[in-house]
C-alpha cells in the first residue's frame, strides 16, 4: 500500500480479526490495478474476508470487482456523528484541522458543543475529516487580503464622525428645522431623554398635515429620510437638518438642505480602530467612508485578521460581485433569511466548494436557530459604490436604474441579516457620495476614515522601506529611527516641491505615500538629481492602474493596455476642465471621451470605476481630483501627445506657459521635452496665431515663467519653434527686459553676443543673464498690456500682451484632421499626433475650512463641468 502512493489505506478492527481497506476517488495508477489484481486472486477461493469502504466508484475496487467473485454490496450506508461511540466522537473531534489558516483541532472549532458537531458532522463531512486529515481546509481568507495590505508595515487608523456642536444646535431652534431620530436600537425615549438633557423641551411630532418653521421635529428611524425631503420641500428658505442620536447619546449630523458648517464640531473625538474590533453593542453594522485610495478596504483586512484571532468566523464579499448573483426580484424578496443567506452562500461558493464541511458549517452557523451559538460571523462587504450590473443582469430602462435596483437590494439584505442572523458584525465601505443613503436606509451613522497625519506618514514609509529590505537576499539590516528619520525628510522635500500648490495633501493619503516611498527606496531614500517629477507621477498613476486590475476580473493584457488608455483620455480631459474655461476647452480637440464612457456605462457605474483608480473622487455627483497636481500631469501629457494641432498650440503658448498656477504642468513638460530632444523630432509647424503672439509679445511673457523655473527643454522647445531672425528677436527682447529692470534704463548691447549661441546653448544662457533678478514679475511690466487670461482663477504669471489674445474666429486647418493617442508618452515623440480628451463639466471650489466636516459653499461658476476642489482639511471626512 505504501508502495502503491494512492489514496488506499489499511488497518484492522479492534479485535485484530479483519482488515478494512478504504479508498476514495483520486489519482490511480497502474500499481493500483496491480494491488488489487494480487489481493483479489489471494483471497479468490477462500473464506478469508476483508471490509472495504469506498466513497463511489474508482479504479481500486473496479479492479477487485473483476478479480474476486461474491463481493456483497452494501450501498448508501448513511452515518452521522452521532452514530458514532463517545470515544470515536473524540478522537473525530481531536483531528487537527485548518480553520482561516490556522491549525487547530475540530473541537476548538465546535467549542465542544457535542449537538453542534451532531448537526454538522454527516457522512460526508466524516469521510472528509479521516481522508483529508490536516489538509482539511475550512474558510480560507487568503483572498480576502487587500492588494495594499502587509501587517509588516501596517498602521492602525483613526476613525471620526460628524458630531452636532450642541450650543450652536440650541440656538439655531429657533431659525432652522431640526429633524432628529434615533438610530438603529435606539428607543424612543431615549430620543427624548438626550434632547432633555441638551435642554431642548418642546419637541414636535411629525404630521404630513402640518407646516413647520422651525423647532425640533421628532421621526422614526425607519422614515426619517422620507420626511426630512417633505420637510426640505416644504420649508422654503429655511434650513433643514437631519440629526441622528446615538445609543451612547452622541448627535450626528447626516445631512442639510443648505451647507451650514458651523452645526459640526471641528475638534471631534478620535476613534480609533480597535473601537470596531471591541465594541458590541446594539449597533452591529458599521458604515465607512473616506476618498479613494484613502485604506478603507486595508482596514477590512486589517479587521478581517484580528476578529479571526478572536475565533470569528470571517466572510469578505466584494460587492462589485454580488450582482450576478442577485435575481430579477424585487427588493421586499430579501427579507427572507434564507435568499440572504443563499446569496451569500452563491458569491463566495459559487464554483463547487473545495470542502463540503465547510459549506456545511457555513449554513448552520448563520442559520436563524443557531443565534446563541459560540461560534459568531463577521462579515465585511467591500465597495458599496462599486456595485455594478453584471452581464446577466436583467436590465431595466438603464444602468444606473439597475445599480440602484441592486444597491436597495443590498440595504434589505443587509438589515435581513443584521436582524434574523447569527452575525456579531456587518462592515460596509463606501465613497463619500454613498453616505446618506447608507446612513438613511441601514439607520446608523457612518464612520469617516481619517487621512494620515504628519506622524503616520513618516511611520508608513519607514515601515514600508523595512519591510523592503528585510525581503532583500541578503536582508539589509537599517535601524527603524534611521528610516523615520530619513521618511520625515521625504516630506518635507516633498512640500517643498509642491510650495506653490494650494493643496499640500498628497501625502496624507496612504497609498501616494507607499507609492512615494517605493519610487525612492533606490535612490537611499532620498530626492536626487536622476529623479524626475514627471517619472514619479507616470509612476504613481500606473501604479494606481495596476491596482485597479488586480481587483477586477482577469483579463488580456491588450484589454488592459486599451482600458488604461482609454481612462488616460478621460483624466485628460477631466483635468483641462478643471483648469481651463468652457470658451477654451471647445477648441480643443477630443473633449468627448468621458461623454462616451458615461453613455456606455452609465454614470453610476462610471463614476465608481474612475473612483477605484484613486485618482477622481465624487462626492454628490461632483468630481474632483484627489490632489491638484494630478490634474496639471495629466494637461501635460495631453498637450505633449497634441502639440502637432493648432489648438493645443494655442493653449500651450498663451495659456501654459504664461500662468503662475500652471508652474507643475511646464515642471512636467520639461521632463519630456528633455527626453525628446535625445531623438529625431520633426520640426513642428507652429500656427501663425501662436507665432504672432510670440513675436508681438513685448514683456517676453511666454517664457519668463521657465526661465525663473530653470524649465531649459520648454524654453529650447519654444525657441525651436520660432525661424533663425524671429528667435533672437525675441531672445534680444529678454535680454532688454532684464537689464531694464536691473539698471532702470534702456541698455543697448551686451558684450555676449547671443547669435553665436546653439540652440542647446540658449536656454542656459538666458537663465544666466536673469539669474537673481527676483524682481521680473508682473508687478514690474506695464499693467496696461495685460491680456484678459480664460484662465479660472487670477495667478497669471506676467503681464500679457493684447496682441496675444487668442482668436475664436478662425478654426485651424489641421483641427479637424487628426489621430490623437493618450497612452503613456515616455517613449513617442512629442510631435506626433496623439488623443485627447474631455468631460462634460460643473467645476464646485471648495473653501479651506470647510474640509473637516465636508460641507462647502459653492463659487459661481459655468453650469456645465462638474469637478470639484478639495483642500486640505476637508479630505479627513470627504463630505462636500
Amino acid at each position: 500500500l505504501l508502495a502503491a502512493k494512492v489514496p488506499v489505506d489499511s488497518f484492522l478492527t479492534a479485535a485484530s480479526i479483519l482488515p478494512v481497506i478504504t479508498c476514495s476517488s483520486g489519482k490511480y495508477d497502474e500499481n493500483t490495478k496491480i494491488l488489487a489484481r494480487d489481493l483479489g486472486n489471494h483471497i479468490e477461493g477462500t473464506k478469508k474476508k476483508i471490509i472495504i469502504v469506498s466513497n463511489g466508484e474508482n479504479l481500486f475496487l473496479n479492479t477487485l470487482k473483476e478479480t474476486v467473485t461474491g463481493i456483497i454490496f452494501s450501498n448508501n450506508c448513511n452515518h452521522s456523528f452521532r452514530d458514532l461511540t463517545p470515544t470515536s466522537q473524540k478522537k473525530i473531534l481531536d483531528y487537527e484541522i485548518t480553520f482561516q489558516g490556522k491549525q487547530l483541532k475540530l473541537s476548538s472549532l465546535f467549542k465542544n458543543d457535542i449537538e453542534f458537531a451532531c448537526g454538522v458532522l454527516d457522512e460526508t463531512c466524516l469521510w472528509e475529516i479521516i481522508n483529508k486529515k490536516k489538509e482539511c481546509v475550512i474558510n480560507n481568507t487568503e483572498a480576502f487580503v487587500s492588494p495594499g495590505y502587509d501587517e509588516r508595515y501596517y498602521i492602525e487608523r483613526n476613525f471620526c464622525q460628524n458630531i452636532v456642536d450642541r450650543a450652536v444646535f440650541k440656538k439655531r431652534i429657533e431659525k432652522d428645522i431640526f429633524l432628529v431620530t434615533g438610530s438603529f436600537g435606539v428607543e424612543n425615549e431615549l430620543v427624548v431623554n438626550v434632547l432633555r438633557e441638551n435642554g431642548i423641551k418642546e419637541l414636535q411630532e411629525w404630521d404630513p398635515s402640518k407646516g413647520y418653521s422651525s423647532g425640533v421635529v421628532r421621526g422614526l428611524p425607519d422614515t426619517s429620510h422620507g420626511i426630512y425631503e417633505q420637510l426640505c420641500a416644504g420649508s422654503g428658505d429655511t434650513n433643514v437638518h437631519l440629526i441622528m442620536i446615538k445609543i451612547d447619546h452622541d448627535l450626528v449630523h447626516i445631512d442639510s438642505k443648505q451647507p451650514f458648517k458651523r452645526l459640526i464640531k471641528t475638534e471631534t473625538k478620535i476613534i480609533p480602530e480597535n473601537y470596531f474590533i471591541k465594541k458590541v453593542d446594539s449597533e452591529k453594522v458599521f458604515i465607512f467612508v473616506s476618498d479613494s485610495g484613502v485604506g478603507k478596504s486595508t482596514i477590512l483586512t486589517s479587521i478581517c485578521e484580528k476578529r479571526k484571532e478572536q475565533m470569528f468566523w470571517v466572510l469578505k464579499i466584494d460587492l462589485n460581485k454580488i450582482s450576478k448573483h442577485i435575481s430579477p426580484q424585487i427588493p421586499e424578496d430579501y427579507t427572507s433569511i434564507n435568499t440572504c443567506v443563499g446569496l451569500i452562500e452563491k458569491t463566495l461558493y459559487s464554483t463547487n466548494p473545495d470542502s463540503s464541511l465547510e459549506i456545511k458549517l457555513f449554513r448552520h452557523i448563520l442559520s436563524p436557530s443557531q443565534k446563541s451559538l459560540n461560534l459568531k460571523t463577521v462579515l465585511l462587504l467591500d465597495g458599496f459604490n462599486e456595485i455594478q450590473p453584471s452581464q446577466d443582469f436583467p436590465y431595466e430602462s438603464n444602468i444606473d436604474e439597475d445599480v440602484k435596483r441592486i444597491q436597495s437590494v443590498v440595504h434589505v439584505w443587509i438589515n435581513t441579516l443584521r436582524n434574523h442572523c447569527n452575525i456579531e458584525q456587518i462592515v460596509i465601505t463606501a465613497q463619500v457620495q454613498e453616505k446618506i443613503d447608507l446612513e438613511n436606509n441601514l439607520q446608523v451613522s457612518a464612520y469617516f476614515l481619517k487621512h494620515l497625519d504628519r506622524q503616520e506618514q513618516k511611520e508608513l514609509m519607514a515601515r514600508y522601506w523595512a519591510k523592503e529590505y528585510n525581503s532583500r537576499s541578503p536582508p539589509l539590516e537599517i535601524k527603524l529611527s534611521v528610516l523615520r528619520c530619513d521618511a520625515e525628510n521625504v516630506i518635507e522635500e516633498w512640500e517643498k516641491i509642491m510650495t506653490d500648490e494650494k493643496d499640500k495633501s498628497f501625502t496624507n493619503v496612504s497609498l501616494n505615500v507607499i507609492i512615494l516611498a517605493d519610487v525612492l527606496i533606490d535612490t537611499d531614500r532620498r530626492f536626487s538629481d536622476t529623479i524626475e517629477l514627471k517619472n514619479l507621477y507616470s509612476k504613481f498613476v500606473s501604479n494606481k492602474i495596476v491596482l485597479y486590475f488586480k481587483g477586477q476580473s482577469e483579463c488580456s493584457e491588450v484589454i488592459k493596455a486599451m482600458t488604461e488608455c482609454s481612462f488616460r483620455k478621460i483624466h485628460q480631459e477631466c483635468s483641462l476642465k478643471k483648469m481651463f474655461s468652457p470658451m477654451l476647452i471647445e477648441k480643443l480637440p477630443g473633449m468627448n471621451e468621458l461623454e462616451l464612457y458615461e453613455r456606455h456605462l452609465g454614470l453610476e457605474v462610471m463614476s465608481s470605476t474612475l473612483a477605484k483608480i484613486g485618482l477622481l473622487t465624487f462626492n454628490k455627483g461632483n468630481m474632483s481630483f484627489s490632489h491638484e497636481s494630478f490634474a496639471q500631469y495629466f494637461i501635460s501629457e495631453y498637450i505633449a501627445y497634441n502639440m502637432k494641432l493648432h489648438p493645443v498650440q494655442n493653449l500651450f503658448i498663451k495659456y501654459v506657459l504664461p500662468q503662475k498656477n500652471m508652474k507643475l504642468c511646464r515642471k512636467f513638460l520639461d521632463t519630456i521635452y528633455k527626453n525628446k530632444f535625445t531623438g529625431e523630432d520633426k520640426l513642428i509647424n507652429l500656427s501663425t496665431d501662436c507665432r504672432n503672439s510670440l513675436n508681438n509679445s513685448k514683456n517676453c511673457i511666454h517664457l519668463l515663467p521657465s526661465l525663473r523655473e530653470n524649465n531649459l527643454f520648454v524654453v529650447r522647445m519654444v525657441l525651436e519653434l520660432l525661424n533663425e531672425e524671429e528667435r533672437y528677436k525675441y531672445v534680444d527682447k529678454i535680454v532688454q527686459e532684464t537689464l531694464k529692470k536691473k539698471l532702470d534704463e534702456n541698455h543697448n548691447g551686451e558684450p555676449k553676443n547671443l547669435m553665436s549661441l546653439s540652440l542647446e546653448e540658449l536656454p542656459s544662457e538666458l537663465v544666466k543673464i536673469i539669474k537673481g533678478d527676483y524682481n521680473l514679475a508682473e508687478s514690474s511690466i506695464n499693467p496696461s498690456v495685460l491680456q484678459v487670461s480664460p484662465v479660472k482663477n487670477d495667478y497669471t504669471a506676467d503681464a500679457w500682451d493684447r496682441s496675444d489674445e487668442p482668436s475664436y474666429e478662425e478654426d485651424s486647418p489641421e483641427e479637424d484632421d487628426y489621430t490623437i493617442d493618450a497612452c503613456d508618452i515616455s517613449d513617442e515623440p512629442f510631435h506626433e499626433e496623439g488623443s485627447p480628451v474631455s468631460m462634460p463639466p460643473r467645476i464646485e471650489v471648495m473653501n479651506e475650512e470647510n474640509k473637516d466636516n465636508g460641507e462647502g459653499s459653492l463659487v459661481s461658476m459655468p453650469p456645465t463641468p462638474r469637478i470639484e476642489v478639495m483642500n486640505e482639511e476637508n479630505k479627513d471626512n470627504g463630505e462636500e
